[in-house]
């Protein structure tokens, strides 16, 4: 046996030892970042312009209500189960046109959250899409508006 084979044969367990190890902490942390994004689910018969919107995951709960208000304009109201730090709304209508992506305002208890859509009248969304992000959370979701 010449030294370049010996050398093979020592320096292989290590290699493959290291690249096991490198592995295993790439994939949990991979893991890790799947269980921050959390995809809400939409209870079905969602009917934006008569009744709640309600969205879950597991323990997490989102109610979504919108008013017309005044001459063109919707007002929606977004209630959480837990405390939020952000939330982003868009309303999309069935040939793609979007609202755009709006931030939503809370009066400061961070559970109730509003926004203001002037010149949109509350029959033209076809889909709403929400992202919402805890302290150690963020969770998504979209849901037709009209059943």
């Amino acid at each position: 046996m010449n030294r370049h084979v010996k050398t093979a044969i020592f320096v292989a367990p290590f290699l493959f030892l290291g690249g096991f190890l490198a592995t295993e902490y790439f994939m949990n942390r991979q893991i890790e970042v799947q269980k921050q994004n959390q995809e809400l689910r939409a209870q079905p018969g969602c009917h934006l312009e008569q009744a709640p919107c309600f969205m879950a995951y597991e323990t997490f709960s989102v109610t979504i209500q919108a008013q017309q208000a005044g001459a063109p304009g919707i007002t929606i109201g977004l209630d959480t189960s837990e405390v939020v730090q952000t939330v982003v709304i868009e309303l999309l209508a069935n040939d793609g046109s979007s609202t755009g992506a709006r931030s939503m305002q809370t009066p400061g208890d961070h559970r109730h959250w509003l926004v203001d859509l002037p010149g949109m009248d509350i029959s033209q969304p076809d889909l709403l899409r929400v992202a919402l992000t805890t302290a150690t959370h963020q969770y998504y979701g979209a849901t037709p508006v009209r059943p």
